[in-house]
């Protein structure tokens, strides 16, 4: 089940590299799905599902958080009952990338001609970034020579990592039910990781920093709510969920290049509505697990799959 857990590392690659935005990349609140809306009941006994119906198939949805308490506790029966007699579990595209290009996309990440981070950054920024690291108990030379969006998305693993929040976690424990269940597991598609790379390195210095300034605030954000939207999730709260949800602020930075945004749209959101699509021209049962942003988005999946006659079941137990 090792595509499960790749998913994750998939996920953070992609939101941890910015397009090549023709504008500084600005914040704003995600356009939720108006299916959302009619979501407004008891909590369920676990994290919330959709019902997708067509014909005679049925795929069951799992809506997940990126970022989870790494001793977070959840009803993975939940979970391992969608599984049983399922034909087989979607998971979220995944990198690809040529072995041998490993090093060289590890010199990309780092400033050219021993550059350090206080020499592209301005003043208040590259303090807001120290100031960072110096209140996580970090140290700024690991982070000094990275380019300053990296340098953003490696400062902000650390943090939460020392918080005892993870990126990790929950796929693990995800991971272990699928084992168990010995369903075969199908990716919904995969992109080129070595292209982000090369999207990334062609940002000019504004466009950076302001995906790095997206980054902390993001950081910050994460740190004040990850443990009560976990706790929400983990019952199936969903309401209180969107309360406290928002894109992951890297994810702005993708979503405000013309290609890099049709790159995500084309992975997240076309190669995931397409599997699930697949799988309900199948008789019988299957799981998905969609990460919140490409699910609940408007014109994210659900909205398409609503739009191709998809009959969708808000969550209940």
């Amino acid at each position: 089940m090792k595509r499960l857990i790749g998913t994750v590392f998939t996920l953070l690659a992609f939101v941890a590299v910015p397009a090549t935005a023709q504008k500084t990349a600005q914040k704003k609140a995600t356009q939720w799905s108006d299916i959302t809306e009619v979501v407004v009941r008891a909590p369920a006994a676990g994290p919330a599902m959709w019902k997708l119906t067509r014909g005679q198939s049925t795929v069951w949805v799992l809506g997940t958080l990126i970022v989870v308490p790494e001793n977070l506790k959840w009803d993975q029966k939940r979970l391992a009952r969608a599984l049983n007699g399922a034909h087989v579990l979607i998971t979220p595209a995944v990198s690809r990338s040529d072995p041998a290009q490993a090093g060289q996309l590890q010199a990309l990440s780092k400033l050219p001609a021993n550059g350090r981070l206080y020499e592209v950054l301005s003043e208040p920024v590259y303090a807001r970034f120290e100031a960072t690291v110096q209140r996580e108990h970090l140290s700024i030379n690991d982070y000094i020579r990275f380019q300053p969006v990296i340098a953003a998305g490696n400062l902000s693993r650390d943090a939460l990592s020392a918080h005892g929040l993870s990126a990790m976690a929950l796929y693990e424990q995800m991971t272990t039910v699928v084992r168990k269940s010995k369903v075969r597991t199908r990716r919904a598609g995969s992109y080129d990781y070595s292209a982000l790379i090369a999207y990334y390195v062609s940002l000019d210095a504004a466009q950076a920093e302001a995906c790095v300034v997206n980054g902390l605030d993001g950081l910050d954000y994460d740190l004040r709510t990850t443990q009560s939207m976990a706790k929400a999730w983990a019952t199936g709260d969903l309401p209180a969920v969107m309360r406290l949800y928002r894109e992951p602020d890297f994810l702005t930075c993708v979503l405000s290049g013309e290609t890099t945004a049709d790159m995500y749209q084309t992975y997240a959101i076309d190669s995931m509505t397409a599997a699930i699509g697949a799988a309900l021209d199948t008789p019988g049962k299957s799981v998905a697990i969609v990460p919140f942003d490409d699910l609940l988005r408007k014109d994210g999946v659900l909205d398409r799959l609503k739009a191709e006659g998809v009959e969708i079941t808000a969550p209940s137990q």
